[in-house]
Protein backbone atom coordinates (compact mmCIF):
# COMPACT_ATOMS: atom_id res chain seq x y z
CA UNK A 1 0.00 0.00 0.00
CA UNK A 2 2.72 2.52 1.00
CA UNK A 3 4.17 1.76 -2.47
CA UNK A 4 0.94 2.64 -3.85
CA UNK A 5 0.32 5.88 -2.04
CA UNK A 6 4.18 6.82 -3.30
CA UNK A 7 3.50 6.19 -6.54
CA UNK A 8 0.10 7.98 -6.76
CA UNK A 9 2.11 11.50 -5.09
CA UNK A 10 4.87 10.98 -7.47
CA UNK A 11 1.91 11.13 -10.71
CA UNK A 12 0.06 13.42 -9.13
CA UNK A 13 3.17 15.82 -9.07
CA UNK A 14 4.02 15.20 -12.72
CA UNK A 15 0.70 15.85 -13.55
CA UNK A 16 1.26 18.96 -12.12
CA UNK A 17 4.84 20.33 -13.76
CA UNK A 18 4.58 22.84 -16.22
CA UNK A 19 8.09 24.00 -17.23
CA UNK A 20 10.46 23.68 -14.53
CA UNK A 21 8.13 24.22 -11.41
CA UNK A 22 5.31 22.06 -10.13
CA UNK A 23 2.01 24.13 -9.57
CA UNK A 24 0.01 24.93 -6.75
CA UNK A 25 -3.15 23.50 -7.96
CA UNK A 26 -4.54 21.72 -5.31
CA UNK A 27 -3.67 20.21 -1.53
CA UNK A 28 -2.90 16.39 -0.72
CA UNK A 29 -3.55 14.72 3.01
CA UNK A 30 -2.13 11.20 3.82
CA UNK A 31 -3.84 10.05 6.93
CA UNK A 32 -2.16 6.86 8.76
CA UNK A 33 -4.09 4.61 11.05
CA UNK A 34 -2.82 2.02 13.54
CA UNK A 35 -1.57 2.79 17.09
CA UNK A 36 -2.34 6.20 16.62
CA UNK A 37 -4.83 7.93 13.63
CA UNK A 38 -3.14 10.90 11.96
CA UNK A 39 -1.06 12.78 9.50
CA UNK A 40 1.61 10.14 7.75
CA UNK A 41 4.09 11.63 5.62
CA UNK A 42 7.19 12.48 6.87
CA UNK A 43 10.58 14.56 7.35
CA UNK A 44 9.66 18.04 6.81
CA UNK A 45 6.29 16.92 6.37
CA UNK A 46 5.68 15.53 9.26
CA UNK A 47 2.26 16.16 11.31
CA UNK A 48 0.81 18.21 8.74
CA UNK A 49 -2.86 17.65 7.63
CA UNK A 50 -2.40 19.18 4.38
CA UNK A 51 0.32 20.04 1.59
CA UNK A 52 0.78 21.68 -1.76
CA UNK A 53 1.41 19.12 -4.35
CA UNK A 54 4.31 21.64 -5.02
CA UNK A 55 5.41 20.86 -1.40
CA UNK A 56 5.07 17.42 -1.84
CA UNK A 57 7.37 17.46 -4.70
CA UNK A 58 10.16 19.06 -2.98
CA UNK A 59 10.15 17.04 0.06
CA UNK A 60 10.39 13.22 -0.36
CA UNK A 61 11.83 11.69 2.51
CA UNK A 62 14.29 9.62 0.67
CA UNK A 63 14.73 8.67 -3.61
CA UNK A 64 15.54 5.28 -3.93
CA UNK A 65 17.19 3.60 -7.09
CA UNK A 66 14.62 0.56 -8.01
CA UNK A 67 14.61 -1.94 -10.72
CA UNK A 68 11.56 -2.24 -12.97
CA UNK A 69 11.31 -4.74 -16.04
CA UNK A 70 9.96 -3.07 -19.22
CA UNK A 71 9.34 -4.15 -22.64
CA UNK A 72 12.79 -4.34 -24.92
CA UNK A 73 10.89 -3.60 -28.10
CA UNK A 74 11.46 -7.51 -29.42
CA UNK A 75 9.05 -9.27 -27.40
CA UNK A 76 11.10 -9.75 -23.90
CA UNK A 77 11.54 -7.88 -21.21
CA UNK A 78 14.34 -6.40 -19.73
CA UNK A 79 15.41 -4.58 -16.03
CA UNK A 80 15.97 -0.78 -16.12
CA UNK A 81 17.17 1.57 -13.26
CA UNK A 82 13.85 3.78 -11.75
CA UNK A 83 14.41 6.69 -9.12
CA UNK A 84 11.08 6.18 -7.22
CA UNK A 85 10.44 9.39 -4.64
CA UNK A 86 9.18 8.03 -0.94
CA UNK A 87 7.21 10.76 1.23
CA UNK A 88 5.61 8.05 3.25
CA UNK A 89 6.61 4.47 4.97
CA UNK A 90 4.81 1.93 6.07
CA UNK A 91 4.30 1.36 9.49
CA UNK A 92 2.21 -1.76 11.05
CA UNK A 93 1.24 -1.46 14.93
CA UNK A 94 -1.86 -2.39 16.37
CA UNK A 95 -5.44 -2.33 14.62
CA UNK A 96 -6.98 -1.00 11.88
CA UNK A 97 -9.46 2.31 13.54
CA UNK A 98 -10.47 2.64 9.95
CA UNK A 99 -13.32 4.41 11.05
CA UNK A 100 -11.39 7.21 13.41
CA UNK A 101 -9.22 7.61 10.19
CA UNK A 102 -12.40 8.70 7.89
CA UNK A 103 -13.55 10.71 10.43
CA UNK A 104 -10.60 12.61 11.13
CA UNK A 105 -10.58 13.08 7.23
CA UNK A 106 -14.18 14.76 6.95
CA UNK A 107 -12.81 17.15 9.88
CA UNK A 108 -10.12 18.20 7.71
CA UNK A 109 -11.86 18.53 5.10
CA UNK A 110 -15.08 20.74 6.63
CA UNK A 111 -12.37 23.02 8.66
Amino acid sequence: MADAINRLLDTLVARCAKGEGVMRYFQVGVIGYGNTVGPALGGSLKDRELVWIDEIADNPLRVEERRKKESDGAGGLVEVSVMFPVWFDPVADNGTPMCQALWLAHTILEN
